[in-house]
């Protein structure tokens, strides 16, 4: 759990909605996962990746902040939350890392490509960057149990 003065619940509606309809957030994450096949050019990749880092940078930026701003309430009282609002605030807090973890490696990429060495910590660069993914998947996931956890509960009270 992280140390954070504020806890959360979510706003399931919104946070779903928020998912659903931001183009820019689906094309990242598709073309992410085209930068990790193992089948993307590399010659493609070391021309094309520091711009699409930069790309992805600024579209999850957007989503985290729509996705805090209006899928996750800051609560007063946590016992007034229908769902466990310690999985909702390390959901919550999970963008951070996951910013953290984007930017680290953008700046890595310019700093490879500026020093000459890209190519040579190409595989290296491109594990980091699906081990990148692999987290976006998992608190994507998590995200999307918590949404229709919400909804279950909101279903049984009904």
């Amino acid at each position: 759990m992280p140390n954070e003065s504020f806890r959360y619940s979510l706003n399931a509606a919104f946070l779903a909605e928020i998912k659903e309809h931001n183009a820019l957030f689906h094309v990242g994450k598709a073309k992410l996962n085209e930068f990790c096949s193992v089948d993307f050019p590399k010659e493609k990749f070391q021309s094309e990746c520091g711009f699409f880092l930069h790309q992805l940078r600024e579209a999850f930026s957007r989503q985290f902040d729509m996705e805090e701003t209006y899928g996750y309430v800051s609560l007063r009282d946590p016992n007034t939350a229908s769902l466990d609002v310690d999985r909702v605030t390390s959901c919550r807090a999970e963008h951070q890392m996951l910013m953290v973890f984007l930017q680290e490696l953008s700046e890595r990429f310019d700093g490879l490509q500026y020093q000459g060495t890209l190519e040579r910590e190409l595989e290296d660069f491109i594990g980091d960057l699906r081990a990148f993914r692999a987290k976006l998947m998992q608190h994507e996931t998590t995200e999307q149990k918590l949404i229709q956890d919400f909804n279950a509960g909101s279903e049984e009270t009904t």
